[in-house]
Formats: C-alpha cells, sequence, structure tokens
C-alpha cells in the first residue's frame, strides 16, 4: 500500500479527512493517507517527504511565491467565507474595534484576507484606525487568546464561536451572511509526487471526490457530525450543529477549478507582499486528474 503524508489544518480539510479515514475511501484504493495536523502560526509546508496538504488556497499561493515547486489539483469547496468575527467581552459593535488589536493564524495567508475583506465590509480600514494584526495561531489558540482577551477580535470558525457567543463574546459579522468571497480551500501537491506513478494521484484525488459525495448525503449527516467532533475535539452538540452548518454552507461534491477565485485573491494578497503577482495561477493549477474523473463519469458510481 502506497504511504502519503497529507497536510491539514482547516475546517473543510479537517472534516473530510476524518471522514475519509473511518470509511477507508483511500485505503480501498491501495493508498495509505496519514494526516499532518499543523497548529500554531505555521501553515502546511509541501515538501517531498509530506507532498500533499488541504489547505487554503492562499497558503498554496505564499508556498509557490517561497519557491515551492507545487500543484494545484482542485478546489474542495466554495470560496465563500464561512467564519464570523468574534470580539472579547466588552466590545459590543463594530466601532469599538477601532485601535484594538486582531488576531490571525499567519500574516498574509487565509485567515489575514478574511480579516482584511470584514473590515472593508465593516467599512473599517486597518491603517486608518490604528487597527493591529498579530499572528497568534490556529484556532483553538485563537479562541483561547479572545476568551483571556489577550486579543480584542479575530474571524473563527462556527465551531468556536458559539462557545465563545456563550462565554459573552460578541459576534459582530458574519461572513457567509455578509456574502464574503475569500478562498476556496484546496488539494495542493508538491510536483515531486506527479513523477510517481500517476494512480497514486488519482487515487488520491478519487479518494477525496468519493469523501466529497458521501459528505453531502442527508442520511451520513450523524457520521459526518461524529467526524466533526473527532476532527475538532468537540462535545457541545450546539458547536457541532454550528461546525455542520457551516461545512454544508461550501461544501461541492468533487474537486473544481479554482484559477478565477486564485486571482482575484492575488489582489487581496498583495496589500502584504506585493512579490505574489510574480506567481502565474495557470502554471501551478493542474485539473487534469479531477477533469478525467468527470469525462469518465466515475463520481456516478459513488
Amino acid at each position: 500500500m502506497n504511504l502519503l503524508h497529507v497536510g491539514t489544518g482547516t475546517l473543510c480539510s479537517g472534516i473530510l479527512l476524518a471522514i475519509a479515514q473511518e470509511r477507508r475511501f483511500f485505503a480501498k484504493r491501495g493508498l495509505e493517507v496519514r494526516p499532518v495536523f499543523v497548529s500554531g502560526t505555521d501553515i502546511p509546508d509541501l515538501s517531498q517527504e509530506n507532498p500533499a496538504a488541504l489547505i487554503g488556497a492562499p497558503a498554496a499561493l505564499l508556498g509557490a511565491a517561497a519557491g515551492t515547486p507545487l500543484k494545484i489539483l482542485g478546489a474542495i469547496n466554495t470560496a465563500r467565507a464561512v467564519g464570523q468575527l468574534v470580539a472579547r467581552r466588552g466590545i459590543e459593535n463594530p466601532d469599538e474595534l477601532r485601535g484594538k488589536r486582531f488576531g490571525v493564524r499567519a500574516i498574509g495567508a487565509g485567515q489575514w484576507i478574511q480579516t482584511m475583506l470584514a473590515l472593508k465590509a465593516l467599512a473599517l480600514n486597518q491603517q486608518e484606525d490604528s487597527i493591529s494584526i498579530v499572528a497568534i495561531g490556529d484556532q483553538r489558540a485563537l479562541a483561547l487568546a479572545l476568551e483571556t482577551e489577550r486579543i480584542d477580535a479575530a474571524i473563527v470558525y462556527p465551531t468556536h464561536s458559539t462557545t465563545l457567543s456563550a462565554k459573552g463574546c460578541s459576534v459582530l459579522l458574519d461572513l457567509y451572511d455578509a456574502d464574503i468571497q475569500a478562498f476556496p480551500e484546496v488539494l495542493a501537491v508538491h510536483a515531486s509526487l506527479l513523477e510517481h506513478p500517476v494512480d497514486q494521484v488519482r487515487q488520491l484525488v478519487t479518494g477525496l471526490a468519493e469523501t466529497m459525495v458521501f459528505s453531502l448525503r442527508p442520511e451520513n449527516k450523524q457520521s459526518v457530525l461524529a467526524n466533526i467532533a473527532q476532527a475538532f475535539n468537540l462535545s457541545d452538540p450546539a458547536a457541532l450543529a454550528a461546525g455542520y452548518e457551516a461545512f454544508l454552507r461550501t461544501a461541492i461534491s468533487s474537486p473544481s477549478s479554482c484559477v478565477h477565485e486564485l486571482r482575484n485573491m492575488q489582489q487581496v494578497m498583495t496589500l502584504h507582499d506585493p512579490n505574489i503577482l510574480r506567481v502565474q495561477v495557470e502554471a501551478i493549477v493542474d485539473e487534469d486528474v479531477a477533469r478525467g474523473l468527470e469525462a469518465n463519469r466515475v463520481l456516478s458510481h459513488f
């Protein structure tokens, strides 16, 4: 059985990998996938040792800009944001965010992009309104920082905002309701993986596609809820329900094209790093395997 390490650290990817592991969607195709969960302020880094990742598209662009030879094989959800802007106790409206500290996972990456777009939606400006943005870490670290008031605001998954709201924090903006188009999560691989037998990449994409189809079927809801609890170490029924709803809002049934979304992201990311425009989006996108599944009607058998 082929062994493949797959990096992850986002809502959709964490749920899909948990489902795939339990249902053996990769294993039955001869592929042993070992998830590599990335916490803290780091983002998954593609290498020959860890050649695949389900990550936010901005992380893939940052990797490409830094010189990592990678390919994006397709988006695994839509670009519409599902996070919520949550403020610590004592802050109850957007005007009170001026001069405050926002937490993100990493400067320039996906959550930073969502934060910049959320500020724009609230008619706020980082420079003009003296807002500072600091790298704190993953969702658990951000939730803890809000609860302990190390930061004043952050965008967190609905799984975490539900718990924070119960502790007195305020949800000041729902990015999904505001129709904020940010970025999709993508399947990205190190270019060296494409030099291996094509079957390994095909196994990965096919197993992921079957997982995506399974996750959307209403009759599988309880199983998906259990996988959300596993992936994010949750036991609160309200938080689980919020996570499931957030997942369904942007979930899709097979890896899809994301060239347009990548170009849009580049424009926002240049606010942090103008060099991001040097990345030729068409050169790092390879959707041939995903297109092959559709052309051969493989998805219709799931």
